[in-house]
């Protein structure tokens, strides 16, 4: 395999940890793991993917932690994992390899590619770790966004993210310190970062966005809400809502409309060619105060909201092609 290798100029990362100027994310909801050594989580519209660094396993679990089916990946060592519609990406930690570049001999790793409703590994790519310490391996987080892979790993003192073009397999390294678990959520990359921050980053540099309580290896996005995997226990956890989804086709109110709003008997959902096929209504404390997955996959939705106390909600849809959360008001 010809691996071509893209040298930019080096940016270093910097965040500010001031808690006092973004909004504190505390865990609101949570369920044991089914893995004992848990890092990565994904969310595939329905129901969570989480990895566990020991066993080779993914299991697929629901949102209240029953273990629904799971993929083994013989002698991995899962970290970063990521959906693309039905298949599975997963980031192998475990060093399979070397692979000699001009004089120099490198590491390399592997990252697979599953089938999630066949539950069958289909294929892997070769990511060669030239800055890693390649003495303990140390991938981290996995993030598919805009037709590349973005791997962050421990790299010391040097780049510490690596861009993949999914096509072609060129690496690009990058320089985003201190970012384990990342997802890419419509039009940004979201990540973890030291642990307790929430960031976005364009993997040059990150910008703080909100400050977790739960020092977390990962996180995974529904709409609503942030589920990370807390380090400190084999717990996940559903944290604050937040609306972090924003580009030109959640702001086209033509894209999906809800009315009227504030409403008092009931609630009319116009999603145009997209078809719902879950919906839900939380409080603001993250409560889930309504959910229904949808039988018939309708882009045209009438719910019943008589019996809901006056307030402020969070609602979210999860269509055939991404969330769409709007602030309702209860009259």
């Amino acid at each position: 395999m010809k691996i071509t290798l893209i040298l930019p100029i080096i940016l270093l990362m910097f965040i500010k940890y001031g808690q006092s100027q973004v909004d504190t994310l505390n865990s609101v909801y949570s369920f044991v793991s089914p893995s004992l050594n848990d890092w990565g989580i994904a969310y595939d519209g329905i129901n969570f993917w989480i990895s566990d660094t020991e066993n080779g396993n993914i299991y697929e679990t629901s949102s209240i932690g029953s273990v629904l089916d799971s993929i083994h990946f013989n002698g991995a060592q899962i970290k970063g994992i990521e959906i693309e519609n039905d298949t599975l990406w997963v980031l192998d930690s475990n060093i399979t390899g070397d692979t000699v570049i001009g004089e120099f001999t490198y590491p390399y790793y592997s990252l697979y590619k599953a089938d999630i409703i066949n539950k069958t590994v289909l294929d892997s790519i070769k990511i060669v770790g030239v800055y890693t310490n390649s003495g303990f391996g140390d991938l981290w987080g996995l993030c598919l966004y805009n037709g590349h892979f973005y791997i962050s790993f421990n790299g010391g003192y040097g780049p510490c993210m690596i861009k993949v073009n999914k096509k072609t397999h060129a690496q690009q390294p990058l320089c985003c310190t201190h970012l384990s678990g990342m997802t890419s959520i419509q039009d940004s990359i979201w990540a973890i970062g030291n642990g307790r921050a929430v960031v976005t980053t364009d993997g040059y540099t990150s910008f703080y966005k909100y400050y977790s309580r739960i020092y977390a290896s990962d996180l995974a996005y529904d709409g609503i809400s942030f589920w990370v995997v807390d380090m400190n226990s084999n717990n996940i956890h559903q944290l604050s809502p937040v609306y972090v989804s924003i580009n030109e086709e959640t702001n086209n109110k033509d894209a999906f409309t809800i009315y009227p709003n504030p409403a008092s008997k009931s609630l009319t959902i116009n999603c145009n060619a997209q078809k719902i096929y879950k919906y839900e209504i939380m409080n603001l404390k993250g409560e889930k105060i309504e959910s229904e997955q949808s039988k018939n996959n309708k882009n045209h939705l009438v719910i019943d909201i008589s019996e809901l106390p006056a307030g402020v909600y969070l609602f979210s849809a999860q269509t055939n092609t991404g969330f769409y959360c709007k602030k309702l008001i209860k009259k």
